[in-house]
């Protein structure tokens, strides 16, 4: 196992740190696969091979894996960055190559926390305010009903009003900070809504590209008002 975990190093040592052209998710999953197969191997004796083919497509299947990777997909779908998510995977296996999910989540937790702590710098407070209001709209519109824009600045409003009035809270000024948190892709356009084309930005649906729990720690860790530190931590307020 351990010349196998060598053999597939040595493939990713070849990959250019270069974009993929436009490519769909289900293209760069197979490219995943690829580059963990193991093209025309030499000196690997057929048993260990198969076995070691059989753990990547089991660990390929599952839907926690494939959810990780349309997160990085999503993010950044450049070879380099695969190439080192998979290099932190190989860097955690077992001698035995059973736990490369555990792997993969372990790679996932350290690339996500530095590109997070990364993408969250330098928000204002307001910004702060949109990304908690849309958070809290993602953890419960559990029926999948979309959320945009307008609906997200009714809430963010509602709680100014209520509780930040120093804070601008004119939709002119909430419009101006949600598209630089667009800017910077840390709110993104739903794939869905940007292949239909008809409907103007704040209609479309919109989702995080950071988790909830991180939106909350930053809010936690920033000097905020009280209000915003303690709408963080409830599930509503």
């Amino acid at each position: 196992m351990d010349f196998l975990e060598k053999r597939v190093r040595s493939r990713l040592s070849q990959i250019q740190f270069t974009p993929f052209a436009s490519i769909t998710f289900d293209q760069y999953y197979e490219a995943v696969k690829s580059f963990l197969w193991i093209q025309n191997p030499e000196n690997v004796d057929k048993k260990t091979l198969a076995k070691w083919r059989k753990s990547v497509e089991h660990f390929l299947a599952k839907d926690e894996v494939r959810k990780i990777f349309k997160k990085q997909f999503e993010i950044n779908n450049t070879v380099g960055d695969l190439k080192l998510l998979l290099q932190l995977i190989l860097s955690s296996l077992d001698d035995c190559c059973n736990n490369l999910s555990d792997a993969l989540t372990s790679a996932w937790d350290l690339i996500s926390e530095k590109h997070n702590y990364t993408l969250l710098q330098g928000l204002s407070v307001l910004e702060m305010v949109i990304l908690m209001g849309t958070a809290m709209l993602e953890e419960i519109n559990t029926n999948g009903d979309p959320v945009n824009f307008e609906i997200v600045c009714r809430r963010v409003r509602l709680f100014l009003n209520k509780h930040c009035q120093t804070i601008p809270r004119d939709r002119s000024y909430i419009w101006k900070a949600f598209q630089r948190l667009l800017e910077r892709k840390i709110i993104v356009i739903a794939e869905s809504t940007i292949s239909k084309g008809n409907k103007p930005v704040q209609f479309q649906s919109i989702r995080l590209q950071v988790e909830p729990n991180d939106v909350r720690k930053l809010i936690k860790e920033s000097s905020v008002p009280t209000a915003l530190k303690h709408w963080a931590q409830c599930s509503d307020f």
